[in-house]
């Protein structure tokens, strides 16, 4: 029922939401997702294509299966072998070397967002 509303998806999503975050507003601010389109989706109100679909199973780490269907595994591996590898050496650092990495991987993560604008 991909761009139809399905309130069985909707209620997937927030649950999909709920494990890493409290409230739809802290999935938005974290991902730059517009909050009036995502909280559409979340509460039912709203559907959203495929495309969208797979962009929340990526951010959220959960399976596209699962969360267009209900069938499979709610979660994909938290971590690939390379983040799992970078953040083992991570911890290893000092706090002010890990704040410079942070501030700079925000700094990324902005500059990314502003070239290409979301559509979620």
């Amino acid at each position: 029922m991909l761009g139809m509303i399905d309130l069985q998806l909707a209620a997937r999503l927030k649950q999909a939401r709920e494990v890493r975050y409290s409230t739809a507003q802290e999935a938005c601010d974290a991902f730059g997702f517009k909050y009036p389109t995502y909280a559409g989706h979340e509460n039912g109100t709203r559907g959203f294509k495929k495309e969208t679909a797979r962009i929340y199973a990526a951010k959220f780490r959960v399976g596209l299966e699962w969360l267009l269907t209900g069938k499979g595994d709610i979660q994909t591996s938290a971590e690939t072998d390379e983040e799992k590898h970078f953040l083992s050496e991570f911890r290893q650092l000092e706090a002010a070397d890990k704040e410079n990495i942070q501030r700079t991987v925000r700094g990324l993560i902005a500059l990314q967002r502003a070239r290409q604008p979301s559509d979620v």
